[in-house]
């Protein structure tokens, strides 16, 4: 029964799901209910499984359109999904590096899941599609920097960044000032992105190596080039919740307290 009722909650939104290119993803062979314990059980598979070759990072809405459709949608600015390697899980190395190849991997795509969530969470709460690249550029200059400017006196010393870096968060502000939001509320949904969205974190199983091309990007990681449709869930080994909202989000799909 509690099940059902996750599910029913979860349907509801898929009308106004926001990834626009939801609409194109290939549904998952699986049952809605199958699908969804696939996914809780691989929150319980350890990040340290020596299948998986690098970790992606995401966001808590990415988590919800797996539940939808069963794929983590495609990006529409590039060919695949970025991943952070563990160069012990792969047969050849990547990159020359003479650090924790593990302990480095999680800390990149964790960042990058704080930033991914942040942006995809200001998005949604402005009742604005997850995708659009005119926002997504906007919003790149917005997360992560409320704190240093929200206080205008104190914006031009703030870590002494430079005088462009607050030119460009006021700029992009204006970008959605020009949509009809205010200010006030554009800072305090951006403080409370920074405040409470850590992300996702999927572990990617070893079977992505036969099933798509790979290539090195600049950032020392791997481009998984996917379709436009996206990935399906069976190549993704573990996924782990970052942030206290995400974790709770997790207990209540799995029917906990």
């Amino acid at each position: 029964m509690f099940l059902a009722t996750v599910l029913a909650s979860i349907s509801l939104t898929l009308a106004t799901a926001p990834y626009p290119q939801e609409s194109s993803c290939p549904r998952s062979v699986l049952g809605p209910v199958l699908r969804l314990q696939t996914l809780l059980a691989k929150t319980r598979t350890p990040i340290t499984d020596t299948r998986i070759i690098g970790f992606h990072g995401t966001s808590w809405e990415a988590f919800q359109a797996m539940v939808r459709s069963g794929v983590l949608p495609a990006s529409n600015i590039e060919p695949g999904i970025r991943i952070a390697p563990i160069q012990l899980n792969l047969a050849s190395k990547v990159h020359d590096w003479d650090i924790d190849s593990f302990r480095y991997a999680r800390g990149v795509a964790q960042d990058y899941a704080r930033l991914n969530s942040q942006r995809h969470f200001f998005l949604k709460a402005l009742g604005l599609k997850i995708g659009n690249p005119v926002d997504d550029i906007a919003v790149r200059n917005l997360v992560g920097y409320a704190k240093e400017y929200a206080a205008p006196a104190l914006a031009r010393e703030a870590h002494a960044r430079l005088q462009m870096d607050y030119e460009d968060f006021v700029g992009a502000l204006g970008h959605f000032e020009k949509m009809g939001f205010d200010r006030k509320t554009l800072l305090q949904l951006l403080m409370t992105a920074e405040t409470t969205r850590l992300g996702v974190l999927l572990g990617i199983d070893a079977s992505v190596l036969k099933a798509f091309a790979i290539t090195k990007d600049t950032d020392e990681g791997l481009l998984i080039h996917l379709p436009p449709g996206g990935m399906d869930i069976k190549y993704i080994r573990a996924i782990e919740p970052l942030g206290p909202f995400e974790q709770n989000q997790i207990r209540i799909m799995a029917g906990q307290k």
